[in-house]
């Protein structure tokens, strides 16, 4: 399989951790924190010319990376934890800690297994919408469905291309680890 180029081989990394600090602040002053993405790719096409949909790209291997890392270092705790008990899993703020390792466990679980699902995946999502579309939450079932599935199919192929470089996604996630713990 022929390995693609690269997307900015000049893009430095003084101005790569400028961003990453700039979109940490917007999205410490925006709302939800739902300023930080749609920052960055204002920020790549102006100061780089990156088209949006290179942008989108690169910031979906961004959100993998960090995702992957965050599991990492959540594992990294729990055992810590089961080792020195750090937490008593008794307290108010261990029992919220353990729902949203939970919840990034599932996450993380599902975006490694839908890629590589031959159509289950789109089964799931049908399910679900049915589901939704029955307790009247979605009101129209075909077009949410087909957006759903198109967006699966999008994430496949994202998914692909980052199964292509395995060397820059540990990097980014070693990179996201070193955030972190500097955090």
């Amino acid at each position: 399989m022929k390995k693609k180029k690269t997307l900015r081989k000049n893009y430095e990394f003084k101005n790569s951790l400028r961003l990453e600090l700039e979109t940490n602040f917007v999205n410490g002053v925006t709302p939800f924190s739902l300023g930080g993405q749609p920052f960055q790719l204002y920020v790549l096409k102006k100061t780089s010319n990156i088209d949006y949909t290179t942008g989108a790209n690169i910031l979906f291997k961004d959100y993998y990376s960090y995702q992957m890392a965050l599991m990492f270092l959540g594992i990294i705790f729990v055992v810590l934890d089961k080792v020195f008990n750090i937490l008593t899993m008794t307290s108010v703020v261990g029992k919220f800690m353990l729902i949203g390792f939970i919840i990034n466990i599932i996450i993380t679980v599902l975006q490694i297994y839908l890629p590589f699902s031959k159509g289950s995946g789109k089964k799931l999502v049908n399910k679900l919408v049915g589901f939704l579309s029955k307790i009247k939450i979605i009101k129209d079932r075909e077009k949410s469905e087909k957006k759903l599935n198109d967006s699966i199919e999008k994430f496949k192929v994202q998914i692909h291309e980052i199964a292509e470089d395995p060397k820059l996604m540990i990097k980014c996630s070693l990179l996201h680890l070193i955030r972190f713990f500097l955090f």
